[in-house]
């Protein structure tokens, strides 16, 4: 699910909650007046009357958009009914000389901090203040309404207290909701990590090693036809399942590490010392600057962005000599690898162009560069090709 459709479901059931308690609010409206008298004013029908329509349609209208933007129209929507509402109770309240009704606008600024955090709790608190002071004037100009100074800073300082603290609990709430959130889907990708681990584990490789143990049997079996065939079959089978084995034990391990952080340097020193074991061309390795532990990612990108490098060379540039650097340097790993081999032709702006020519493994590191921020640049001439890797660096913690 989506950050926008999650939010989107959110304010859906927010807003369902709102209709329910505001079904509570209409007949408090009524109660209140009853209670002191104003059940013959007009603007406390219209209030009651417009806010319980409104309220009704709303309930129709959640169920039906489809979009975040729309929900939050209708959320901005009903919260101005409930403003209107809520001003129709405190103007009739302060005509008949009872100031301290201001503070039901307190439902008001809780309901802005439930839909809008912190800011909002502030920022309909200010409105307060505002419209506050426009009746103050209103009523003491045309009604004759006694209402002193001490009265609207007091009013005004319950409501700021009250939109400070009810903000500051929404915002909290929030965060905590989203680093629950977070630590929940971080818990699922570890346990879905493990699950793939242990399948990796227990079919294939060992389906692997059976097929090896297979073919080291048929090898040794003196009675078999075509002897030299078939032991020839049976070491390729093997060096296969060996080759396989090998990778998907790196994925394994791969998979269990649950994050902790890497020593680059060591890796690519193993994949150089055995790429020239294996090929015996001329590696040289220089690393400069100090070496900061990596995350896993960082490292599982540079570990596969070298070997898929070093294979290119082997398979296609006919080099003799290969010169290897890396380093660290103003958070980024930068990573140099250049031949003296026959190079090739290609266009820098459509790398893809190189599919055609069989040259899958230049891709495949440009999209992997990509997918991790980074920059690839590649020269290539007679004389060598050289490619110069930029990844930026996440400080891992351990």
């Amino acid at each position: 699910m989506g950050k926008t459709e999650q939010q989107f479901r959110e304010a859906r059931r927010l807003e369902r909650v709102l209709i329910i308690l505001r079904w509570l609010y209409i007949p408090a409206i009524l109660l209140t007046a009853w209670l002191y008298g104003w059940l013959t004013e007009p603007l406390i029908w219209v209030s009651a009357g417009g806010l319980a329509a409104v309220n009704l349609a709303a309930a129709i209208i959640n169920q039906r958009v489809k979009s975040h933007r729309q929900q939050s129209l209708l959320g901005m929507a009903m919260l101005g009914a409930d403003f209107m509402a809520g001003w129709g109770l405190i103007i009739t309240g302060v005509n008949d000389q009872h100031t301290f009704i201001y503070t039901a606008f307190a439902l008001i600024i809780v309901e802005a901090a439930m839909r809008f955090g912190l800011w909002g709790a502030l920022a309909m608190d200010i409105i307060f203040g505002a419209v506050m002071r426009l009746t103050w004037w209103f009523s003491s100009s045309q009604a004759g309404t006694a209402f002193s100074l001490a009265d609207y800073l007091l009013i005004l300082g319950v409501m700021s207290f009250v939109s400070l603290m009810v903000g500051m609990v929404a915002r909290e709430w929030r965060q905590q909701r989203r680093w629950a959130e977070i630590l929940a889907g971080e818990r699922a990708l570890l346990l879905e990590r493990r699950r793939i681990s242990a399948e990796l584990h227990d079919s294939v490789l060992k389906s692997l090693q059976g097929l090896s143990m297979e073919a080291w049997a048929w090898s040794q079996d003196k009675n078999s036809r075509a002897e030299g065939l078939v032991v020839e079959k049976s070491r390729y089978i093997q060096d296969i399942c060996r080759l396989l084995s090998g990778q998907i034990r790196g994925v394994i391990l791969e998979l269990r590490d649950e994050g902790a952080p890497q020593d680059i340097i060591p890796v690519i020193e193993s994949l150089t010392h055995a790429w020239h074991a294996r090929t015996g061309i001329s590696i040289e390795l220089k690393c400069k600057g100090n070496e900061p532990a990596v995350g896993l990612k960082t490292a599982h990108d540079i570990q596969k962005i070298t070997e898929e490098a070093l294979l290119n060379i082997e398979r296609h540039a006919q080099a003799g000599r290969v010169r290897l650097e890396t380093g660290f340097e103003n958070g980024q790993l930068w990573l140099d690898i250049q031949d003296d081999g026959c190079g090739f032709v290609f266009d820098p702006e459509n790398l893809y162009l190189l599919v055609g020519m069989g040259r899958l493994g230049l891709v495949s590191i440009k999209e992997r560069v990509e997918l991790a921020g980074g920059t690839l640049k590649i020269e290539s001439s007679p004389e060598g090709t050289r490619l110069c890797v930029r990844l930026p660096l996440k400080e891992a913690t351990a």
